[in-house]
């Protein structure tokens, strides 16, 4: 038994012909709707991945213009020190290799 004969004498022929296409035309833009959230959840996923490569990148730019201010900073360290025993300031000396311990330990080259 058809569920729908019950209103089949409520209905002509042309509304259930819109009724048809009413129903088509909903199916077809939620078919379209799924299409177009896929795309979007993609897209998202596309830019996700470019921001955590994005900030991969920053992360070892940083890293590498720390490491070379440490050596530049570890290598005035050096040439002070030098400068400071060839004069024969052996406290300003033990202070520089103090500076320059410090500087060592805080970048984990030692």
């Amino acid at each position: 038994m058809n569920i729908f004969l019950a209103f089949d004498s409520f209905l002509s022929d042309g509304w259930r012909d819109v009724i048809t296409v009413a129903g088509l035309v909903a199916t077809f833009l939620t078919i379209l709707a799924f299409v177009l959230a896929v795309y979007q959840i993609r897209k998202t996923q596309s830019a996700a991945e470019a921001a955590t490569r994005a900030e991969k990148d920053a992360l070892n730019e940083v890293q590498n213009q720390y490491h070379r201010f440490s050596a530049n900073n570890a290598h005035h360290l050096v040439r002070s020190v030098k400068a400071d025993v060839h004069k024969q300031q052996w406290d300003m000396a033990a202070l520089q290799l103090s500076f320059l311990a410090d500087q060592i330990s805080s970048t984990g080259w030692g």
